[in-house]
């Protein structure tokens, strides 16, 4: 029993729900009112039937106007031509109040502000300006420390571009110096036994006997212009001396030993001769 009550309260509000069936029960009660208002009367039933069928529904054709007919043109009309023109006069002041409000709005724009409302901008415009300044400082302050830091690190590259291109210069240099002193070593050419080169080795060992700290530089170089001998060649020959022990090297300087001394003499000089032999 439930479920059909609940069923028919469904069925009775999808009608009633729906634009024509709300529409035609609104358009009834309009149109019968007075039947409405005598119902709910407390006049008893068999006077209120008089009064129905004499002064309301007194015709069936009042009867048939009043509860079919209309209704019905009533709902027709709410329902195909009453949207036209509700839908433009709804269009119509839509527009009427966009208009006032742009002249309002307008009205507005136009009034002065008050010394208190200037001041207020005033003063969010100048803390808004101080704001933008003092980012924009930092922001400055903060490119040119990042393009020092650049600069430096830049130049430090460079530097270190420039130290290892100096360094591989050395490291080529020293091994091209190696490769000729060993060049040297192997063709060592110096005759001990000549007279000429005799008497310049005995007479420079003698000015380092008088004068000790010759640069070696400078004692390779007149040998290697006396004798007219490649200064690789004598550089080699220093270093067998400084080998056995006939010259002493200090600090880049040159010294006659105790051992050199022995050689001043024409006789002992074949010790020299003895030891290169011996290299």
């Amino acid at each position: 029993m439930d479920d059909l009550i609940d069923t028919i309260k469904a069925q009775l509000y999808d009608r009633i729900s729906s634009p024509l069936a709300g529409s035609f029960i609104i358009a009834w009660c309009l149109w019968n009112w007075r039947f409405i208002v005598v119902i709910f009367s407390d006049m008893p039933v068999e006077e209120m039937f008089t009064f129905l069928d004499t002064y309301i529904y007194s015709t069936p054709s009042k009867m048939i106007l009043f509860w079919i007919v209309g209704p019905l043109l009533t709902t027709c009309f709410y329902l195909f031509i009453y949207p036209h023109p509700a839908r433009w006069i709804y269009e119509y002041t839509r527009k009427q109040h966009q208009k006032v409000k742009e002249i309002r709005q307008r009205m507005e724009d136009e009034e002065p502000l008050t010394k208190e409302q200037a001041r207020e901008i005033r003063r969010v415009a100048i803390e808004a300006r101080d704001y933008l300044e003092s980012e924009l400082e930092k922001e400055t302050e903060k490119n040119k420390r990042l393009q020092a830091e650049n600069e430096e690190l830049k130049n430090l590259l460079q530097k270190k571009e420039h130290d290892l291109v100096d360094t591989k210069s050395n490291i080529k240099k020293v091994i091209e110096g190696k490769n000729s002193f060993d060049t040297a070593k192997r063709s060592f050419t110096i005759n001990l036994q000549d007279a000429h080169t005799q008497s310049v080795i005995l007479k420079l060992l003698s000015n380092l006997k008088q004068n000790p700290l010759v640069s070696k530089e400078n004692f390779i170089k007149y040998i290697a212009i006396q004798l007219e001998i490649d200064p690789l060649e004598i550089a080699y020959f220093v270093e067998l001396l400084l080998k056995f022990g006939f010259l002493n090297l200090d600090e880049g300087n040159l010294s006659l030993s105790s051992t050199g001394e022995n050689l001043l003499s024409e006789e002992n000089f074949k010790e020299l001769q003895l030891a290169l032999n011996s290299k």
